[in-house]
């Protein structure tokens, strides 16, 4: 440990009652847990452990909202803060900008980056010290803060100084800035910041079809389905003709994700005439519907299409999961054996293959094929020696062991 962390761990030891305290106050924010800490803090005015109480105090006034509470407290913990200044500073300074006192928030985030150089906090206090800038029309000043901190990238940071290159009109670097966020960090709080921003402007350049695709696919993976199906719609209005039949088959896979399982299904059967990868993956979201409705005869048809029209693809590797699943669920037992060997069989590196073999090991001993279920053991261990199933395929083996009277073959595998 660092001295600096050394010197705070000695603190909270040796305040042992303190530490309880401020954990229920970060998390319960009662009157009475206030009082508490406030009671420790005011005892314990000269010492570390009162400084670190008034931070506590002024950090739980923060995440209630109320900023205005919170200056008080962390002014108190300035006194004796020694190794967490740069923590009363950052939220001191945080408090005053959030309650409009711009000029006590910009001297006490003016020297932040020289009075505590090895603070993980310098980013963010240069973001707030931006904002107070921006509040005083200080926009070129705001743009040489934030600069220097954009890589790696941040929402906030990128937000921030694009404003700030707007106040200048720098409308370029601005747009380039708040397109960032919105179109690649669609998932961050400052994206529909960077939205009203972009709008307020007026810009020469629309955003790229690409740039478009990047948000929607960020927005599924974030599982916003609703504003990823809207997302590939705007993708759509500016595609390739090739690119549209995509957006269709993902708008409709959005819908599906998002609970319209009955307009994806309407969207889904309209396309008939698709090939390759999009083929496979319509088959694949009309199965997986089909599934969720319990149309189980639907869903069987699926998997056969995608057998005959697919046969190497990652969708009928992730539907013939699905079918083994739900064979298992109707203790459909021998059906689930042969999903789940086949998917294993078809795509022996893929992602589920591990998983696969092990279910159908696991199913072969529970039918009391043991010679067959140590066989399927040993292959788990020898296909995928640093699966997650390996501790329970070496337990296993090793009970079949003892079945068997090999007490020394059984004791290798359990230690093992």
């Amino acid at each position: 440990m660092s001295p600096r962390v050394r010197r705070i761990r000695q603190a909270f030891v040796a305040s042992t009652s303190l530490r309880p305290m401020s954990q229920q106050l970060i998390q319960d924010r009662t009157p009475a847990a206030y009082t508490g800490v406030e009671s420790y803090a005011r005892l314990h005015a000269t010492q570390d452990a009162g400084a670190l109480a008034w931070l506590v105090l002024g950090y739980a006034h923060i995440l209630d909202g109320d900023f205005g509470k919170a200056i008080d407290p962390l002014n108190r913990a300035k006194v004796h803060a020694g190794d967490i200044g740069d923590y009363v500073a950052y939220y001191l300074g945080t408090s005053y900008l959030q309650t409009g006192h711009v000029a006590e928030a910009l001297a006490t985030l003016a020297n932040f980056e020289k009075q505590y150089p090895d603070s993980l906090l310098i980013r963010d206090a240069h973001v707030s010290y931006a904002n107070a800038l921006l509040l005083e029309n200080r926009g070129a000043d705001a743009v040489g803060v934030l600069e220097k901190d954009r890589r790696p990238v941040r929402s906030d940071v990128e937000f921030t100084l694009g404003r700030a290159y707007a106040s200048i009109g720098e409308t370029a670097k601005a747009a380039e800035a708040l397109e960032n966020v919105y179109y690649t960090m669609p998932l961050s709080i400052e994206a529909e910041g960077a939205e009203a921003q972009l709008k307020k402007m007026s810009l020469t350049q629309l955003p790229t079809a690409e740039q478009r695709k990047v948000r929607a696919d960020l927005l599924m993976k974030g599982r916003r389905y609703s504003d990823a199906a809207d997302a590939y719609r705007d993708w759509m209005s500016v595609a390739s003709p090739e690119q549209r039949v995509e957006a269709q088959v993902l708008i409709a896979e959005a819908m599906h994700k998002a609970g319209d399982n009955r307009k994806a299904k309407q969207e889904l059967l309209r396309m008939s005439d698709l090939t390759g990868d999009l083929a496979a993956r319509r088959l694949y979201i009309l199965g997986e519907i089909d599934w969720a409705q319990g149309d189980n005869d639907s869903f069987y048809r699926s998997v056969d299409q995608l057998r005959q029209t697919a046969a190497t693809s990652t969708w009928l590797e992730q539907i013939l999961l699905l079918a083994a699943n739900l064979h298992l669920v109707h203790h459909e037992y021998d059906q689930a054996l042969d999903n789940y060997r086949e998917l294993q069989q078809r795509f022996p590196t893929g992602a589920r293959a591990s998983y696969a073999h092990w279910k159908a090991a696991w199913l072969t001993l529970r039918q009391g094929r043991n010679e067959e279920a140590k066989k399927e053991f040993e292959e788990q261990i020898a296909l995928y020696p640093n699966s997650g199933e390996v501790p329970a395929a070496l337990y296993w083996r090793g009970r079949l062991a003892e079945e068997d009277n090999q007490p020394g073959v059984a004791r290798a595998y359990y230690e093992k």
